[in-house]
């Protein structure tokens, strides 16, 4: 997705007790966007995205902080604020095997760069579920987002997809999720029934390691390519090789389009909607 900022013309100062607003952190960028939620649809306020390139983790908090000063509305106080962190070090854990006050012996278990002097380990409940989130978040980076939002909701990509299983009704077929950035690509992968069967993330060499990684993950689970749907958002394109070759191969390919409150001729946004996912969608979340 090429860098952009899209805001609404109608934005008021005496609206803004209605509106939430996301922040989106990866190596790969930042963006953020702006949901007016107090009337009787969701609207689009403000949203954008900015890439940024080779960014070790233990800088990320000074790019970080430079990107927020540059963010429209950064001074008004929003209905909600949410942080949604998109990094390596994650963990889906069933919540009747998870105990909260065992969360560093976890995090010292599973990812090996953990530093507790360094690192801050966090915990999300997903929605409507019987799994949760474990995820580790640089203290300097913490710390940022501290000094900018008196007051937010903490949360990790995956987080993001896994609540989108609720809105999506039966799947009647085995189907992946799979959010795609410039270097990395989140993977969701649910059976027939709607069971969660994979939650991960694969490392990005070349766009051919899409079709390459999903192919892998449909088959190693035991289930038929053919019978298997697909939906993709992200940084991918609706006419790249990949996307063709996915097409031949699934019984469906999908666009991720499901933001009834955007529409994307009067917003005037100029990549399609699907690009701007799952960050545009985190009202959602039952924080």
């Amino acid at each position: 997705m090429k860098s952009n900022l899209y805001v609404d013309r109608s934005v008021s100062n005496e609206d803004f007790y209605r509106y939430e607003r996301s922040i989106q952190v990866s190596l790969d960028g930042f963006s953020f966007s702006i949901v007016d939620v107090g009337g009787k649809n969701p609207r689009l306020v403000a949203c954008g995205f900015e890439p940024i390139v080779a960014t070790p983790v233990a800088l990320l908090a000074v790019s970080l902080a430079h990107w927020l000063d540059t963010l429209p509305f950064k001074d008004c106080e929003f209905k909600r604020n949410v942080v949604v962190v998109d990094l390596d070090r994650s963990l889906i854990i069933p919540t009747a095997m998870f105990q909260e006050n065992e969360m560093l012996s976890y995090c010292d278990l599973h990812f090996s760069e953990y530093n507790e002097e360094w690192d801050s380990c966090v915990w999300y409940q997903v929605s409507n579920s019987e799994i949760g989130v474990l995820f580790v978040i640089p203290i300097s980076l913490l710390e940022v987002v501290k000094r900018y939002f008196c007051q937010f909701h903490l949360i990790h990509a995956f987080s993001l997809l896994l609540e989108e299983k609720q809105f999506k009704g039966t799947l009647g077929r085995p189907h992946v999720v799979a959010s795609i950035r410039r270097r990395f690509m989140s993977v969701v992968l649910y059976d027939a029934k709607g069971q969660l069967r994979l939650c991960n993330r694969f490392e990005l060499r070349g766009t051919i390691d899409i079709p390459y990684y999903l192919f892998s993950v449909t088959k190693q689970n035991n289930f038929n390519v053919s019978d298997t749907s697909v939906c993709l958002m992200g940084d991918v394109s609706v006419e790249w090789d990949e996307v063709a070759l996915l097409q031949s191969e699934f019984n469906s390919v999908e666009f991720y389009n499901k933001v009834s409150y955007i529409d994307q001729d009067k917003e005037g946004l100029i990549t399609p909607i699907y690009q701007y996912m799952p960050f545009l969608n985190v009202y959602r979340c039952e924080l």
